[in-house]
């Protein structure tokens, strides 16, 4: 058989680029540098930002919320509970307040009312 050049796009996906930047991208790009350094131990959770990276280059992806068939939502939650303001792993996360969630990234969702099951986190 043949290879197609080209992958086969059959879901259209809305891809949020409105997350707060501090669970954002400022997020992905700090842990990035913190990954890239030969002693990291988050190897596991890496991940996170792989993945996100793949969906942001996916090719189905639509501008127009009326046509997704998929919302991802880009929060990096394994490599945010990595990162370690005291330098000292905080258990479960404790670090992260709930606030800064809901401000960074729930209400940042302006396409989740009506589509909640259609949402990737």
């Amino acid at each position: 058989g043949s290879i197609a050049l080209e992958p086969l796009v059959d879901i259209s996906i809305y891809f949020y680029e409105s997350l707060l930047p501090d669970v954002g991208r400022d997020l992905e790009m700090k842990m990035l540098e913190e990954y890239s350094n030969p002693n990291s131990t988050g190897d596991n959770l890496k991940a996170d930002i792989a993945i996100i990276d793949l969906f942001r280059t996916f090719p189905g992806r639509t501008n127009d919320s009326s046509t997704a068939e998929l919302f991802v939502v880009p929060y990096a939650h394994a490599s945010h509970c990595l990162s370690k303001p005291t330098g000292v792993w905080i258990n479960a996360c404790g670090h992260i307040k709930t606030s800064q969630l809901q401000a960074g990234v729930i209400d940042q969702l302006d396409h989740y009312q009506g589509n909640e099951l259609r949402h990737l986190f």
